[in-house]
């Protein structure tokens, strides 16, 4: 008897100690669609995912516990139970549709795929093992997401079922996406700057506007300009070795952004649209502790520059669509739920760090 008590202390230990470990019941599946089932490993990345996306809700407020909180009127744990919920019906839909549009994935598609799984297993495996996820599990998750991307393909790209006419992306991309050339000097900051770091800021402002003249002038190139910034920065900041090579052609460092960005920050962005002309000089922007020498070029100079970000216009102007048509094909699933798998596998259990 003494040894029997000791086997079951020994098995309530581990179950006690693991995240999800079996000890009762069938939790193999939690949810089960007319005979196709999602296992435990995936709902838990289900899970993973919906935990992550809580710190982005309107909702949310870091300053207390995560689940003592409620998002959407429901506590953080069912709001995330719904969440997954919500994921794994978008996964067996998503797979059926694809599967209905006779679509399938190039040798290309699918070793993007193993790469992006192996990428994440690299830097985040260990996380997802200890909270029972497998890698065979994530890579069904990466799969049917680019399942996904193919069929809204399908949809609004070229020859798709509701095309997106070449005019109305032109128009978006013109409209929505400014080129720039963009690099920035940072000032010194806080509420007790010493006299040297007050002249410091002061040369760097003074240096700042020098770069803009620079490039308006002609005498030099953006890039060449920048290079000489990033020269200049790493005698005071860093190694000369760490300093970037100089980019003779300017368009090798163009970027995009988009009007509602808010990357650096809102105010910058907005004032790229604003206050930098297409074409026109280049200007001299701050946002708080920080210089930026910015330049702005007509994103259809080149056909090139449409034609490589074509689809990233067309997620810009047709994801929305794309979400309700995504929801519409999941309201006819019947799906049958594990009660004790989804009470087994409770969010609380999940561990990021």
């Amino acid at each position: 008897m003494k040894i029997f008590s000791r086997i079951v202390a020994a098995v309530l230990a581990v179950c006690m100690i693991l995240p999800f470990t079996a000890c009762s019941g069938d939790t193999s599946w939690v949810y089960d669609y007319d005979g196709e089932k999602i296992n435990g490993g995936l709902y838990i990345a289900f899970t993973i995912s919906a935990y992550t996306q809580v710190s982005t809700h309107e909702d949310y407020d870091s300053e207390k516990d995560l689940f003592d909180q409620t998002l959407d009127d429901k506590t953080t744990e069912q709001w995330i139970k719904d969440r997954a919920a919500e994921m794994a019906d978008e996964y067996v839909a998503t797979n059926r549709k694809f599967d209905e549009l006779g679509l399938s994935l190039t040798e290309s598609e699918k070793n993007e795929v193993k790469n992006s799984v192996d990428s994440v297993w690299e830097m985040y495996g260990t996380m997802y093992e200890e909270n029972g996820v497998g890698k065979t599990s994530y890579q069904k998750l990466v799969e049917t997401q680019q399942k996904r991307q193919k069929i809204f393909m399908k949809y609004y790209g070229e020859g798709g079922l509701e095309e997106v006419p070449v005019e109305q992306l032109e128009k978006h991309f013109k409209e929505n996406f400014a080129s720039v050339n963009i690099f920035s000097i940072t000032l010194n900051s806080g509420d007790s700057l010493t006299d040297e770091q007050k002249t410091e800021n002061e040369e760097r402002e003074k240096k700042a506007q020098e770069y803009v003249d620079l490039i308006n002038s002609g005498d030099k190139t953006f890039n060449e300009v920048r290079d000489m910034a990033t020269h200049m920065l790493s005698d005071t900041e860093h190694d000369d070795e760490n300093a970037d090579d100089v980019i003779e052609k300017d368009d090798e460092t163009k970027t995009y952004v988009h009007i509602e960005s808010t990357s650096p920050s809102e105010k910058l962005v907005k004032s790229i649209f604003n206050d930098v002309k297409t074409g026109g000089e280049a200007k001299l922007l701050k946002d708080e502790n920080t210089y930026y020498i910015v330049k702005r070029y007509d994103v259809m100079a080149d056909e090139k520059n449409f034609e490589e970000m074509r689809e990233t216009v067309l997620g810009d102007v047709k994801s929305d669509d794309f979400v309700k048509e995504v929801e519409s094909w999941t309201e006819g699933l019947n799906r049958t739920v594990n009660d004790g798998a989804v009470k087994f596998y409770s969010p609380r259990n999940i561990k990021l760090g």
